[in-house]
């Protein structure tokens, strides 16, 4: 049988990044959809930084979260909610 772990300080960034992009992307769509990928685990202690970048091609805000390292820890796209 396999060895178990208790991990208390893993940090899932996914909607906190989201959020963090949100306040700082003062052009995202008030009615929007979001899709994230959790790519790296963060700890805490690691720091998070998030940035954002409008995708003018595709329409969307891309939103990245990486650890004080530089490392990708997850990846977003915001993007108008298709009404109708």
């Amino acid at each position: 049988m396999g060895e178990v772990r208790e991990v208390t300080e893993l940090i899932t960034p996914g909607p906190a990044a989201a959020l963090a992009g949100l306040l700082g992307v003062p052009d995202v769509p008030v009615v929007c959809e979001y899709s994230y990928r959790l790519v790296a685990p963060l700890f805490f202690g690691q720091g998070l930084v998030v940035s954002a970048a409008a995708d003018a091609d595709a329409g969307a805000v891309r939103v990245s979260a990486r650890d004080a390292g530089d490392r990708e820890t997850a990846t977003g796209v915001i993007r108008p909610r298709v009404v109708g």
